[in-house]
């Protein structure tokens, strides 16, 4: 009787829906990383619930985020570049079939299309159908950002902060990368999460004498005129359509931004300092000083520049508590990690000076930012030799 009950049990266990197999929302990597078992299973979900009613525009916008997802992080996925495009087309092309009137169509059409401004008339058709959505006004800032019209990216900004759909973590970490940015400084900038927020703190006034370019917008022609125009960068040519042209553009970018003619200095995020392509050739003139490098052609003392950063003008205490609600816990998890090498060098510099109250406030820090990442097991054999 008993090994029976024990079979029932476990068939009725096998039997039942996996968590992941119940259609739920699905975001960006930016915002809300998953194992990508979830976004396989959400797409499978939502294609069932397509298969059910294929005028369902939620079901549409979610089963194409799930897939896109799959397309771009699934690292078992053998299919080429070409194929996973052409399937990712294929549901545009059937959801203007089923709804193209719809918000979900224009604004996945504009999406699709990856900045493509011929398609820009999709984006602004989403923005008529739905100006109370709150998920395509960061593709409206870039629009604005792409024509260097700053007051209307302020308008979309405010109207993003009013929306409440940004995470607190993101804007709190760019606020410090904002304040170890030197004045009238050029901030490079390599992902929606060291850019959107940047943006969202200038519309509240704060440093908005820092310009923030983002190493993918910049490749947009117009965009790249624009910013050679304002601050008065050599000529940067560009053809997209060659791979070795991309590669030279990307490696010479840094030096092309600091020859401006208006001696403005250029500050590379951590966030962009993974990126070798980038810094490779300019490695040996970039200089650690906050959540960021700052190049220069001679030496500086780096060192008293970090310290001033993070114990006079970085606001920290967000990572002890959270004060408002986090939308993103996981991306802001990921991305306070880049405070772990400025700290550990901080933390040093603290135990050769005999500092003992600034070396233990850096260390309480260091614990608390690497626990539970991939990092905490290193930082605690460095604090505790």
């Amino acid at each position: 009787m008993k090994r029976y009950l024990l079979i029932t049990l476990l068939l009725s266990v096998l039997a039942a829906p996996s968590f992941g197999q119940k259609p739920e929302p699905v975001h960006g990597f930016a915002r809300i990383e998953m194992p990508i078992t979830f976004y396989k299973e959400q797409a499978v979900a939502w294609k069932k619930e397509l298969d059910k009613n294929p005028k369902n525009a939620k079901a549409w916008h979610y089963y194409y985020r799930a897939s896109r997802n799959v397309a771009r992080r699934d690292t078992n996925d053998k299919r080429s570049i070409e194929e996973k495009a052409n399937f990712l087309n294929s549901i545009v092309d059937k959801m203007a079939e089923e709804i193209p009137n719809s918000y979900e169509y224009n604004f996945i059409k504009w999406m699709q299309g990856g900045n493509n401004f011929k398609l820009l008339p999709y984006l602004k058709k989403a923005e008529e159908l739905g100006p109370d959505r709150h998920e395509h006004i960061e593709d409206l800032l870039v629009w604005a950002e792409s024509e260097r019209d700053v007051a209307r990216r302020d308008q979309y900004a405010k109207r993003w902060l009013a929306s409440g759909q940004f995470s607190s973590g993101m804007m709190s970490y760019n606020y410090n990368v904002l304040m170890s940015t030197p004045q009238n400084g050029i901030l490079v900038t390599a992902g929606d999460n060291d850019t959107f927020p940047a943006w969202l703190l200038q519309s509240q006034g704060i440093r908005r004498d820092v310009t923030v370019i983002n190493t993918s917008l910049i490749m947009i022609e117009s965009y790249r005129q624009a910013l050679s125009r304002e601050l008065a960068l050599p000529p940067m040519s560009l053809n997209m359509e060659s791979q070795e042209s991309i590669d030279a553009f990307s490696k010479n970018l840094i030096s092309q931004l600091a020859a401006n003619k208006k001696g403005y200095p250029v500050y590379v995020a951590l966030t962009t300092a993974g990126h070798e392509t980038i810094t490779q050739s300019v490695e040996n003139k970039l200089f650690l000083t906050g959540l960021g490098y700052l190049l220069s052609n001679e030496p500086v003392d780096n060192m008293a520049m970090m310290k001033q950063n993070f114990e006079k003008r970085f606001a920290l205490d967000y990572v002890d508590h959270a004060f408002y609600p986090e939308i993103s816990e996981s991306g802001v998890k990921t991305i306070n990690r880049n405070y772990e090498i400025p700290m550990l060098k901080l933390y040093e510099h603290y135990t050769l000076a005999g500092d003992e109250s600034k070396k233990s406030w850096i260390r309480e820090k260091l614990l608390t930012i690497s626990k539970g990442t991939p990092d905490e097991a290193t930082i605690r054999q460095h604090l505790n030799p």
